[in-house]
């Protein structure tokens, strides 16, 4: 109970919850020891029964952080990561303490589990809302390519009139145009939730991967 809450992989830096599996599944069954007045297990520091709640909503917490701070790692594209990097070092930042000096048996930590929680969730919410932008992105492209301007007609007395024309020629221009501007409002989106430099060499090969799409 003295361990820290957390430790990181040194190679792939990805988080675990520092608490044995063992002890989870003792500790639900603590109770029912209690109950039928038998002696707890021996491995079980004194007091950790009267601490089960806390101790177990200290744990599902935690797995959630490490759980999308992993995601985070692993689910973001390489042209992503160096977005999200200063994010991440903020939560890194606030993350050491978990892994250093912060431990299971201290008092008044859940504030600052839950504090934690809620940054990972804030950046996670951000990614995945890029990546759903992305994907809107990429229907409008669809829509473009699968649509063409005239439709070839068998016969010849089928052929558009030139008014026809004209007006086909004028729907698709303003189709294009306010898709036009949906992919940007979408790109400036992704920008914002991000919080790029508009100038910054990351934010420009985003956007060239984004056009890349078109």
């Amino acid at each position: 109970m003295a361990q820290p809450l957390l430790t990181r992989d040194p190679e792939t830096q990805l988080l675990s919850v520092n608490f044995d599996d063992k002890l989870v599944a003792v500790l639900k069954e603590m109770k029912y020891l209690k109950l039928r007045n038998k002696e707890l297990i021996p491995v079980i520091p004194e007091g950790v029964f009267e601490k089960r709640d806390m101790l177990f909503k200290y744990y599902a917490n935690l797995m959630l952080i490490m759980q999308l701070y992993n995601k985070l790692i692993t689910d973001s594209l390489p042209v992503e990561k160096p977005l999200i990097a200063p994010h991440l070092l903020k939560i890194d930042q606030h993350v050491e303490q978990a892994l250093t000096t912060l431990a299971w048996e201290m008092q008044d930590i859940w504030e600052y589990i839950a504090d934690s929680l809620t940054q990972v969730q804030d950046l996670t919410s951000k990614v995945q809302q890029t990546k759903d932008n992305v994907e809107k992105l990429k229907t409008i492209m669809a829509t473009w390519s699968q649509n063409p301007l005239f439709e070839r007609k068998e016969k010849l007395d089928n052929l558009l009139g030139l008014t026809d024309r004209q007006e086909a020629i004028k729907k698709r221009y303003n189709e294009i145009t306010a898709a036009g501007i949906e992919v940007l409002d979408l790109m400036e989106t992704n920008r914002g939730l991000f919080d790029a430099d508009v100038m910054s060499e990351d934010w420009l090969k985003y956007v060239d991967y984004l056009d890349a799409m078109v």
